[in-house]
């Protein structure tokens, strides 16, 4: 599915590039969780690539 505005864009952009950089500094806090949170940033990756190109991802 395509985006039909850049608003529609920046509020799937903005929550996936926040879940990546706390997901980041939860694993930086205690590595341990380093293979248990890598899925959720892949995840959340995947989502702000596709935003990036005007699809929406839904997994």
């Amino acid at each position: 599915m395509k985006f039909n505005n850049i608003f529609e864009q920046i509020n799937v952009e903005l929550p996936a590039q926040w879940k990546i950089q706390t997901l980041r500094r939860e694993i930086q806090s205690c590595p341990r969780k380093a293979a248990e949170l890598q899925p959720q940033i892949d995840a959340a990756r995947l989502t702000l690539i596709c935003a990036r190109r005007g699809y929406f991802y839904t997994a």
